[in-house]
């Protein structure tokens, strides 16, 4: 999810040192090439090993404010925790904004895609706090299509089919295009903090690898390519 913003933060510092990453003057358009799903377990060791320690890096240069302590309350009906995701991936944009609606996760739950994996509402939330300064300024047209959002038959999960598509303001004009697939895994509705989600995990239509070559790869803003077709 939010990996394309450090690395983008990242090649943004090392731009001016990387004389060949430019715009080009122009581009042939080139046919997809096929795509590999991936998620936490087909992804390389050396691909998370460097997501981990650019996440590392990030948070040891951004001092915010410590987020405000996860808390639980009654529980929830699983029809407010669907309404609720539908609400992060419609209106707030979590995939490009990391705002999400606190209340609907487990202070312990884990959040999982193919580059990264920890445990803690209260990480996730300071890993956000994090990116928060840097988002308006990488980013460009952020969009999120929501292709479905259901809830199991159990009540026990929610599945979100989605697309997440911006360009970076990097000097080298990149994009994200990336579909993919998110389960919510659910507490049992009962007790406090009951209902809520106790495991996020994504999974991408794409190889990580190929997933994060995006941001290297120049001239690819939406602009562009609708300029070239013209």
């Amino acid at each position: 999810m939010l990996i394309f913003l450090h690395l983008a933060v990242l090649l943004s510092l090392l731009a001016p040192s990387l004389p060949f990453i430019q715009p080009p003057a122009s581009r042939i358009p080139r046919p997809p090439s096929p795509l590999r799903s991936s998620d936490y377990d087909t992804t390389s060791a050396p691909v998370r090993s460097l997501v981990s320690s650019l996440t590392s890096l990030v948070n040891a240069l951004s001092r915010p404010s410590p987020p405000p302590p996860p808390s639980t309350g009654p529980p929830l009906p699983p029809s407010a925790v669907l309404e609720g995701i539908r609400a992060d991936y419609v209106e707030r944009l979590y995939l490009w904004t990391g705002d999400i609606d606190p209340d609907l996760y487990s202070p312990n739950c884990t959040f999982t895609d193919p580059t990264l994996s920890f445990t803690g509402l209260a990480k996730f939330q300071s890993n956000l706090a994090n990116l928060q300064p840097l988002l308006e300024r990488f980013v460009k047209d952020p969009e999120v299509d929501l292709y479905s959002c259901e809830l199991s038959e159990d009540s026990r999960s929610v599945a979100a089919d989605w697309r997440m598509r911006a360009d970076l303001n990097l000097p080298w004009r990149p994009a994200i295009d990336l579909n993919g697939t998110t389960t919510f895994r659910l507490l049992p509705p009962q007790g406090e903090g009951g209902g809520r989600i106790e495991d996020y995990r994504e999974r991408w239509g794409m190889g990580a690898g190929e997933a994060l070559l995006q941001i290297v790869t120049p001239g690819k803003w939406r602009g562009v390519e609708r300029e070239g077709a013209e």
